[in-house]
C-alpha cells in the first residue's frame, strides 16, 4: 500500500512510502518506480537538498540530487535520542536555509470513557500504547511497544489486576498487531523475522510458532474466531481466514481490487465486519461466515473504519468518516440483517488503520488512549542543521 505521496519540487517526480518495503521514487510520466530507501517512513525533500526521514526512531537526513534523482553519500541522523515511533505519518515540515520542524509522538495514557467520551477511569501508566486490544475477560491488555534500545516492536503484555507487564518476543525483527484468543491464554500476531510479514501464535515469553507461511508482502490479524479455530488476517489488501492449527490452507473471505481489512468476528461467529474502500472511502460491511453467495450488507453509510461488536452481537461500533466513533444497533434473525440508526458518541482516532478502542462487554464504556499531557507532545524547531552536518 503506497502512502504520503511528497511531489519532489519539479512537479513531475514523487516520494511515497510503501509500508512494507520502504520509500520508493515515481514519476507521472508512468516509469517504473525505484525504491530508494529501505525506511517505511514518510519522507519530505528539504529545499536544501535533502531527503528527511525517521530510521529507528531518529529524525535522519541523507543528501538527493534532483537532476540525477540520485541520493549522495550516508545517511546522517539529526537528532540523537528517539524522537518518534510514528513512521507513517511523523509531523515533520522543512524550510529553506537549514530549517525544520517536528513534532515527537507523545506517551499516551489508557483510559475508559463512557458513551459522551467522558473519562470514567486511568489504566496503567502511561506507554507507547501501539496496537493494544483487551483480553475477553478485560483482566489484560497486549500491545506492541518498541523494544528499549532498539526500534523493533514487540509484543507485551499487562495485567490489569496485578499491575504486571510482561514482554512476549524479543526477535531482531517487529513483532506487533496483537490478538487475544477467546480464553485469553494465547496472542496472535505478525512479524517479519522471515523476511515477509506473517502470522504466529505464542502462550509464553519466546515461545512463538509460525501458524503459516502466508507468502505474502504484508499482513497482520484482526480478529480470532470464538471457538478458536481461525483467525482473521489482512494481507495484500484482501481479508483472509487463517485456521490456526496450521494444517489447512488459508483463504480469502474478502477479494476485490479493492482493499479489504478491519475484520471482527460476531460474538457467535456467523458474521464478519469489516472495513473496504470500494465506494471510494472506507465503509464497514457485513457478510456471513462462511461466505454465502457473496452476500453481504452495508453496515456505515457516512464512511467506517475499524468496526467491532458489542458482547450479545446487537451493536456494531466503528468510526465513522468524520472521525467519531459510532453506533449501529443490528438485529439479526437467521440469515436477514436490519440496522438501527446510527448514533455518534465521541471523536475518536481515525489516523491509523488498526482499531484503537476497545469495547466493554455491555457497550457503555470504551477502552481508548489519549495523550498523557495536555496538549500532547511540543513541536521543536530546529535551525542551521545543513551547517551541523558538513562539520
Amino acid at each position: 500500500m503506497a502512502l504520503n505521496p511528497e511531489f519532489l519540487p519539479d512537479g513531475n517526480h514523487l516520494l511515497w512510502v510503501n509500508m512494507y518495503d520502504g520509500v520508493f521514487l515515481g514519476s507521472l510520466d508512468g516509469k517504473p518506480p525505484v525504491r530508494l530507501l529501505p525506511d517505511r517512513s514518510r519522507t519530505v525533500y528539504s529545499p536544501d537538498g535533502y531527503l528527511l526521514f525517521v530510521r529507528q526512531g531518529r529524525l535522519t537526513a541523507q543528501r538527493f540530487d534532483l537532476k540525477t534523482l540520485r541520493l549522495i553519500g550516508e545517511a546522517l541522523p539529526l537528532t540523537t535520542e528517539f524522537v518518534t515511533n510514528d513512521l507513517l505519518y511523523p509531523a515533520l515540515s522543512a524550510g529553506r536555509g537549514g530549517s525544520l520542524v517536528y513534532r515527537e509522538k507523545a506517551p499516551e495514557q489508557l483510559v475508559w470513557v463512557d458513551r459522551t467520551g467522558s473519562i470514567n477511569e486511568k489504566v496503567g501508566l502511561p506507554e507507547d500504547w501501539y496496537n493494544f486490544r483487551l483480553s475477553a475477560d478485560q483482566g489484560k491488555v497486549a500491545f506492541a511497544p518498541v523494544a528499549p534500545g532498539t526500534f523493533n516492536y514487540d509484543v507485551t503484555v499487562l495485567d490489569l489486576v496485578r499491575g504486571t507487564s510482561e514482554r512476549l518476543t524479543s526477535q531482531a525483527k517487529n513483532s506487533a498487531v496483537p490478538v487475544f484468543s477467546p480464553d485469553g491464554k494465547h496472542i496472535a500476531f505478525s512479524s517479519n523475522r522471515t523476511g515477509h510479514y506473517n502470522p504466529y501464535i505464542t502462550d509464553g515469553p519466546n515461545r512463538e510458532k509460525l501458524v503459516f507461511d502466508m507468502q505474502l508482502a504484508g499482513g497482520y490479524p484482526t480478529d480470532w474466531s470464538p471457538d478458536g479455530k481461525n483467525l482473521l488476517y489482512w494481507g495484500n489488501e484482501d481479508l483472509w481466514i487463517v485456521p490456526v492449527d496450521g494444517n489447512e490452507k488459508p483463504y480469502t473471505i474478502a477479494k476485490t481490487p479493492f482493499d479489504e481489512r478491519a475484520g471482527s468476528f460476531s460474538p457467535n461467529g456467523k458474521w464478519v465486519a469489516y472495513s473496504s474502500n470500494e465506494s471510494l472511502r472506507y465503509e464497514v460491511y457485513l457478510t456471513p461466515f462462511p461466505p454465502v453467495d457473496g452476500k453481504r450488507y452495508t453496515v456505515s453509510s457516512q464512511g467506517g473504519m475499524n468496526p467491532a461488536w458489542r458482547r450479545d452481537g446487537k451493536e456494531i461500533y466503528f468510526v465513522a468518516g468524520d472521525g467519531r466513533l459510532t453506533a449501529v444497533p443490528v438485529t439479526i434473525r437467521a440469515s436477514e440483517v436490519e440496522f438501527g440508526r446510527a448514533e455518534p458518541l465521541f471523536p475518536a482516532d481515525s489516523s491509523d488503520f488498526n482499531r484503537a478502542y476497545e469495547p466493554s462487554p455491555d457497550g457503555k464504556r470504551f477502552l481508548i488512549a489519549i495523550p498523557a499531557s495536555p496538549g500532547g507532545a511540543a513541536f521543536t524547531v530546529v535551525l542551521n542543521w545543513t551547517q551541523a552536518l558538513r562539520k
